[in-house]
């Protein structure tokens, strides 16, 4: 995906981005975070086709809100999905509002 960086720094964690359809294929998401290897992953295939960039970067949002809240060590937090997506799509809108990352 064009425009998408290939690491992100997380307060002093560096995550690698990478694409991978079969890893997320197997987890039955578009979107996937190893804290362990410090790794997001995204597919960027759904339903035999391409998958929108808007919706690419939506999730890689949604999984650095992830990261952040296990980087503070914010366990519990970290697991739930509703916050992700909350976190995630504040802040999608502030990047590609203020900063032109899209």
């Amino acid at each position: 995906m064009k425009n998408l960086p290939r690491k992100i720094k997380i307060f002093e964690q560096t995550y690698l981005i990478k694409f991978n359809n079969d890893i997320c294929e197997i987890k039955n998401a578009i979107g996937v975070i190893r804290t362990n290897q410090q790794e997001i992953i995204l597919a960027n295939k759904y339903d035999n086709g391409e998958m929108p960039q808007q919706r690419v970067f939506r999730t890689l949002c949604h999984e650095i809100a992830h990261a952040m809240l296990w980087e503070i060590g914010e366990e519990k937090l970290f697991y739930n999905e509703k916050l992700a997506d909350n976190l995630g799509n504040a802040l999608c809108s502030f990047l590609t509002q203020n900063c032109k990352w899209k």
